[in-house]
């Protein structure tokens, strides 16, 4: 057998500074066997991968070369501009004003309340492009413009500012023609329903040296304009929100201490019933069956939030859950309350339902319109950002696929050969064991690496460490279980606070340390790859887009966008046609990383980019969603295993076992197959369902 780390540890202390010319880059085999099925495969070429981990830092390209795509059928749309962050409906960001703070969907046009610029952004959605910007900050400084509201032909901005005093914003929808409406009150809350409209702030009262700010709230007839004599609470400073319901005016007011929460009367003004929530309360979200309360639990920090349920029919809270973030918008989406962040709730007892990390820090501000839910996209450091349209049915399904892979809420998923576990997303895979770099959480996977990141003083790892060792199968034992796996115990390893440690009928050794031990163990499983290669059904492939190279096809689900990788390439060149560089996207993992994201893409041909990349220090064992589809790669001098797929296809399809130029084996399924021009691989993402899997391995298609 051929020790990898023998043949790569010359190259390990070699000086890779110097660009490599690009036939060492990418050179391509110069024949290929002939027909037949292929039990064995010898590989050549480590050393072009090992240098991209390592950073090289030449762009090269070849000119002339045919694009990666040979044929998409009519449904497909290429991506040939830099990879966006990942859309789930493909729809492109829109750019709005700066620091979107409300927003909502009237008339079949989305509303974005930008607080900073003070203005709101119009966007048609049939044709999904911004409309108008229409200024609201009437004439004068100052104002908050944080909340939207929307009546019959107009939308609503409370906090806006006039040379004459305070007042609220009407924006004419069939002429975006802004009228101011003065009231007793800077406006910081707005509530709408039917032809009422109420607004919430603070006001001085009292006199004589006696003055004090009290929370106040004020009704206006949306037909004439007209303001009614404000209503003061008595209580608290500050409304920061309000939500009128068939049952009543619900009034969240901020305080030093728990914030109160009444229910006004809205007939006489008279605060029926107090219901005391978590301090710093932020937002309000009311129907006639619930009322739902955020609120900031980091003194206002934004760092920790709190959602609260309360039932309006009895006026007690239901529950509260925590939150790792100030939850500023609250969405109802069928049985889930999403908050920002999209962090996803269940909506009767607020447990977590996690989703994946794509949806991570977007939606500060948020709404939902039945079928998408839109959210605002952090932006540049000016402020300025986008929002982005997300179809609530993917919501859903995310929602259901992270229940369905059993991940904790703030774990993240790892996939070792046969095995899938789950750890704290805080936790890290170092490369070796030398490279840790003192997270509280350390899993140390068989590699083949060679790296020595503190040989002279490594960080002490810390007490939560998962252990993973090969070896050699060993009989006897104590019968065991390891999450839903069978395994035995015996003593502990070199590790003398291991505790116990599982053994696999393949010869893996498991050992799990510190107080997550329990809750990790549980959760080991077989890997996304064992599944998918297990007898099960097929994923219905109705509306799936086909995509082909080197004469081999292969169908995709619908929701995956098509990057043609050589395609995407811009070359350029100087006046006698000498190519001085080169940019575009970069093989799916080119720098070392995961090849997939949470995702799905479809990758065709290979990328002659050649990133300047960082050395990396962690092992790419995420696995991802998406497909690769190019000629097979020279990847190393070790002789790569391939074994005959025996689930359903109609063509022979060779699943091959090995790293494939990593130091460690990725989550990742794949599939070779001999096509007209030459060996074609196929790499499919693990994190999919294993009925999507093999949904695909079945549409592979070579002519003839």
């Amino acid at each position: 057998m051929i020790d990898l780390d023998d043949l790569l540890a010359p190259l390990a202390d070699a000086d890779l500074g110097d660009p490599l010319p690009v036939d060492q880059i990418r050179s391509r085999a110069e024949s290929r066997a002939a027909g037949g099925r292929r039990r064995r495969l010898a590989i050549v070429g480590a050393t072009a991968a090992f240098a991209l981990v390592i950073g090289a830092a030449l762009v090269v390209a070849e000119r002339g070369r045919p694009t990666g795509v040979d044929a998409v059928d009519s449904a497909t749309t290429l991506a040939t501009e830099p990879e966006p962050a990942p859309v789930d409906d493909l729809v492109a960001d829109l750019p709005v004003g700066r620091f979107p703070y409300d927003m909502l969907v009237e008339g079949g046009d989305l509303w974005v309340l930008n607080n900073t610029s003070r203005d709101v952004t119009r966007i048609s959605i049939a044709e999904h492009r911004v409309v108008s910007t229409i200024a609201v900050q009437g004439g004068a400084p100052g104002g908050n413009a944080n909340r939207l509201v929307a009546t019959a032909g107009a939308v609503w901005v409370a906090g806006v500012s006039t040379p004459d005093g305070p007042g609220i914003a009407r924006i004419d929808t069939a002429t975006d023609v802004v009228t101011v409406v003065p009231t007793a009150f800077e406006p910081i809350a707005i509530s709408a329903r039917g032809g009422e409209l109420w607004v919430g702030g603070q006001r001085t009262v009292g006199s004589g040296g006696d003055e004090r700010l009290d929370a106040t709230v004020q009704r206006i007839d949306v037909g004439n304009l007209e303001a009614d004599e404000p209503i003061g609470l008595a209580v608290g400073r500050v409304p920061v929100d309000v939500a009128l319901t068939d049952d009543g005016l619900w009034v969240l007011v901020q305080a030093t201490g728990p914030s109160p929460l009444l229910r006004v009367d809205p007939a006489t003004g008279e605060v029926t019933d107090r219901i005391d929530v978590d301090a710093a309360a932020v937002r309000l979200v009311a129907t006639d069956d619930e009322v739902v309360v955020g609120a900031d639990t980091s003194q206002l920090g934004g760092r920790t939030g709190a959602v609260t349920l309360v039932d309006p029919a009895t006026r007690t809270v239901v529950a509260t859950a925590p939150l790792d973030a100030r939850p500023e918008a609250i969405v109802l989406v069928d049985d889930l309350i999403v908050t920002s962040g999209l962090r996803a709730l269940d909506r009767r007892t607020l447990a977590e339902r996690p989703l994946p990390a794509r949806y991570s820090g977007l939606g500060f501000a948020m709404t939902g319109d039945g079928t998408s839910l839109w959210a605002s996209v952090p932006g540049s450091p000016d402020g300025s950002a986008a929002v982005r349209r997300l179809s609530i049915d993917d919501v859903r399904a995310a929602v259901a696929e992270e229940a369905e892979l059993g991940v904790p809420a703030g774990w993240q998923l790892i996939d070792y050969g046969e095995l899938r576990f789950a750890v704290p997303a805080t936790w890290e895979v170092p490369v070796t064991e030398s490279c840790a770099s003192g997270a509280p959480g350390v899993v140390l996977l068989p590699t083949r690496s060679t790296s020595t990141c503190s040989a002279v003083n490594p960080i002490p790892l810390p007490e939560s460490v998962v252990w993973i060792v090969e070896s050699d199968p060993q009989p006897g034992g104590v019968p065991a279980e390891l999450g839903t796996l069978d395994a035995t115990t015996f003593g502990s390893l070199a590790c003398t606070t291991c505790r116990p440690t599982y053994h696999l009928p393949s010869g893996l050794q498991i050992s799990v340390t510190g107080p997550e031990a329990d809750a990790v163990l549980a959760s080991f499983t077989r890997s996304g790859v064992d599944q998918a290669l297990a007898d099960g059904p097929l994923a219905d492939r109705s509306g799936w887009r086909t995509v082909a190279f080197g004469g081999v096809s292969v169908e995709v689900p619908p929701g995956w966008p098509v990057v043609d990788l050589p395609g995407s390439d811009t070359i350029t060149t100087t006046p006698d046609g000498t190519v001085t560089g080169m940019s575009g996207r970069t093989d799916p993992g080119g720098c070392g990383g995961d090849r997939f994201g949470e995702t799905g893409y479809a990758y065709v041909g290979s990328s002659q980019v050649v990133s300047s990349c960082p050395a990396t220090f962690v092992l790419p064992v995420h696995p991802g969603v998406g497909l690769w589809i190019r000629s097979f790669p020279d990847v190393g001098h070790a002789m790569v295993e391939a074994r005959p797929y025996d689930g359903p296809s109609e063509v022979d399809l060779e699943v091959v076992s090995g790293p494939l130029n990593r130091s460690v084996r990725e989550p990742v399924l794949d599939v070779a197959v001999d096509g007209p021009d030459g060996p074609v691989l196929v790499t499919i993402g693990a994190r999919s369902d294993p009925a999507t899997i093999r949904a695909i391995l079945a549409s592979i298609r070579v002519p003839g």
